[in-house]
């Protein structure tokens, strides 16, 4: 663990590990990639990444799983979940990091999601795809 969620290695792996899954006994597969907007040189922006990254371990579903990318954008694998799906969670997030970081001057987030992202190969496939492969969602 660091910061409250799943090292970096670690969530690849797990992406690959279910990205395999997936394919092999064919059910959805999304992932979402939070982004926070700070404000470099902003002393409480560490305390708010991480009060919405804890929002968002609190807003999840017991199979989710979410991890840090780099920097501070956070990685969310959610097995057997559809576009509703990926939507309503993303919804969750949203409503759950306003109420969190609202008490510290909120933070706004960037939300990019992908609904089958069984198209990749690969962890490493998908996140080098970034936000061109996805559409934003605010």
């Amino acid at each position: 663990m660091d910061r409250g969620l799943l090292k970096q290695w670690f969530i690849r792996y797990r992406l690959d590990e279910e990205l395999h899954e997936a394919r092999r006994y064919d059910y959805p597969l999304s992932v979402a990639i939070l982004s926070p907007m700070t404000i470099a040189g902003d002393p409480t922006a560490a305390t708010r990444v991480r009060t919405g990254a804890l929002a968002a371990k609190a807003a999840a579903r017991t199979s989710d799983l979410i991890g840090w990318l780099d920097g501070d954008d956070i990685l969310v694998v959610l097995p057997h979940t559809d576009r509703a799906g990926v939507l309503a969670a993303i919804e969750r997030w949203r409503v759950e990091m306003c109420a969190e970081t609202g008490q510290t001057g909120g933070l706004k987030w960037l939300v990019a999601a992908v609904d089958d992202a069984r198209q990749f190969g690969t962890a490493e496939a998908l996140i080098a795809a970034g936000c061109n492969e996805f559409r934003g969602v605010e």
